[in-house]
């Protein structure tokens, strides 16, 4: 039998044929030469997402390709030791860093999103940024122990563009400069925040799962809304308040009438979509028409405001719901 040229293959076909290998067999096979990865580019093989997490002993990406999840764990910078743990994963040589790996991958494949995780306490933002496909990123988390504000200051200034942002970590007492516009922010300790720093946030969706807003603060918010702040809010909702029987006390409110809006608010971000029933809100509308709930659950520990662009909305088959 004659030899078989895997890379004269036209592109159809190695489609076809590159379709059947594994991811890792595909990355190792655009490491042996040029003309491969070549071969590779070609076909424009997609991943449908991109993730990749720096932490302190070891970094991950983890990708999905061909309806199965890869995962390839390397040595970090801040460690001299490589761990290999989870279900599916490949060795790499030592010098393969998550650096050179991502960017292969950007080169080689069309990625249809791109994911970051910072966790690595020793590292910059502007080092790590420098990898591939960082900057890119449509939605990173930030889950590194409290950051210095000149870290901060970096972050707020530098990723800009992302589509959902995070924020797990912790900020230095008395920081009051946190600003940030995406599509969806979720802090979990919000503690650190106040009215005017809430308002300063310039995003569609906000979950804040920790914070200590009182009812001065709600309704200073609520009033600025009405009075035309924000307009790119669609939802807050903020849980572990400090609310008081008078948090509804001078709105002027209505009960649910299912011929103006639907019983279920969806919140869409890039990759998901969660519904919330409204059956239990309370209505009221801004000068210009524009329809809005509030939420309470019943002991006052959150708070939830939806604005309700769609008073009707689809909802997706894959949404969760609430």
């Amino acid at each position: 039998m004659n030899s078989f040229p895997l890379l004269d293959l036209s592109i159809l076909p190695g489609k076809k044929t590159f379709e059947l290998f594994s991811l890792f067999q595909l990355v190792k096979l655009v490491k042996c030469s040029l003309s491969a990865k070549r071969a590779v580019q070609m076909c424009r093989l997609p991943l449908s997402q991109l993730e990749i997490e720096f932490m302190s002993e070891v970094d991950k990406l983890s990708a999905e390709y061909s309806g199965g999840g890869y995962s390839f764990f390397m040595t970090s910078r801040s460690s001299g030791s490589t761990s290999n743990y989870g279900k599916r994963y490949d060795r790499l040589k030592e010098e393969n860093r998550v650096e050179s790996l991502s960017k292969l991958l950007l080169e080689t494949f069309r990625v249809e999103g791109i994911s970051v995780t910072f966790r690595d306490p020793f590292r910059s933002f502007q080092e790590l940024r420098k990898c591939a496909g960082v900057i890119d990123a449509h939605s990173v988390t930030v889950d590194r122990g409290e950051l210095s504000e000149e870290e901060l200051a970096y972050f707020l200034v530098n990723f800009k563009g992302i589509h959902t942002l995070n924020f797990h970590s912790s900020v230095p007492d008395g920081y009051q400069s946190f600003r940030f516009d995406c599509n969806t922010l979720t802090i979990r300790n919000g503690s650190f925040l106040d009215l005017q720093s809430l308002l300063n946030l310039k995003c569609e969706h906000i979950i804040i799962i920790q914070c200590g807003f009182t009812t001065s603060d709600l309704q200073g918010y609520v009033n600025e809304w009405r009075d035309g702040k924000n307009p790119q809010l669609l939802s807050l909702s903020l849980y572990n308040t400090k609310m008081d029987d008078d948090i509804l006390k001078g709105m002027c409110l209505e009960a649910w009438d299912p011929r103006r809006r639907s019983r279920d608010f969806v919140r869409v971000s890039r990759d998901s979509a969660t519904v919330i029933n409204c059956s239990e809100g309370l209505d009221f509308e801004r000068e210009d028409g524009t329809l809005a709930t509030i939420l309470l659950k019943r002991d006052k520990t959150e708070f939830q405001l939806f604005v309700w662009k769609n008073k009707f909305p689809d909802i997706p088959d894959n949404a969760f719901k609430m």
